[in-house]
C-alpha cells in the first residue's frame, strides 16, 4: 500500500501494533488514520505581490493592519494575492490601486521569497520596487488598514510582518531570493 507521496506505509503496521503506546487509549488504528490523513493533506501554492514604493528622500509607505483576520496589529506594505488569470505585474498594479490609490509607472522586480506558512499553505511572494507613480498614497481601504505612515527602509515601523521584514532585509543585502518559514 502506498500513500499519495509514494512512501511505503505497510512497514509501519507492525511497529504501530507493538509500540510502547499501544496499550494506551491511542490504538494503532487511530494512529494509522492520523498518519494517513496528515500525509494526504493537500498543499496549496499561492502567489502574492508586494510593493516597496520609495520617495526621493528614501521613505516608503507602510500601514497598520487593523481589521484583518491575518496578523492584525502588524505593519505592512501595499500587497495582495493574485487573482485567477492575472499576471504578476497586473496583480501588483491592481493591488496598489486598491490599497493606496496610486498608478505605478516603471517597476522593478527586486526579490522573490518562498514562504511556508505551515499546514500545507505555501506562498511565492514577488517584491517590486518603484520610484515612479501618479497620485498621492492614501489608505484606500480604511475598513482593513490604518493611515499610511512613511518610514525609511532601514528604520521600518514595528512590528512589521516578519516575512516582509525578512524579504526587505534580504533585498537590501543584495539577495534576489530567500525562504521564510512561519
Amino acid at each position: 500500500m502506498r500513500n499519495t507521496c509514494g512512501m511505503r506505509v505497510v512497514a509501519l503496521l507492525p511497529a504501530l501494533r507493538w509500540a510502547p503506546w499501544s496499550s494506551t487509549r491511542l490504538k494503532w488504528r487511530r494512529l494509522w488514520r492520523v498518519f494517513l490523513v496528515s500525509s494526504l493533506k493537500p498543499v496549496t501554492h499561492r502567489a502574492a505581490v508586494y510593493l516597496l514604493l520609495e520617495r526621493e528622500d528614501g521613505m516608503t509607505p507602510v500601514f497598520m493592519r487593523t481589521h484583518t483576520k491575518f496578523m492584525p496589529g502588524y505593519y505592512a506594505v501595499a500587497s495582495g494575492c493574485l487573482e485567477a488569470g492575472e499576471s504578476v505585474e497586473e496583480g501588483l498594479r491592481r493591488e496598489v490601486r486598491e490599497e493606496i490609490g496610486v498608478e505605478l509607472g516603471s517597476i522593478t522586480l527586486v526579490h522573490v521569497q518562498y514562504r511556508d506558512a505551515g499546514a500545507g499553505d505555501e506562498w511565492l511572494d514577488f517584491y517590486f520596487h518603484a520610484r515612479d507613480w501618479t497620485g498621492e498614497p492614501v489608505c484606500a481601504e480604511p475598513h482593513k488598514h490604518g493611515e499610511i505612515e512613511w518610514c525609511a527602509f532601514d528604520a521600518m515601523k514595528t512590528p512589521l510582518l516578519p516575512y516582509i521584514d525578512a524579504a526587505i532585509k534580504a533585498w537590501r543585502a543584495g539577495k534576489i531570493y530567500s525562504e521564510f518559514k512561519h
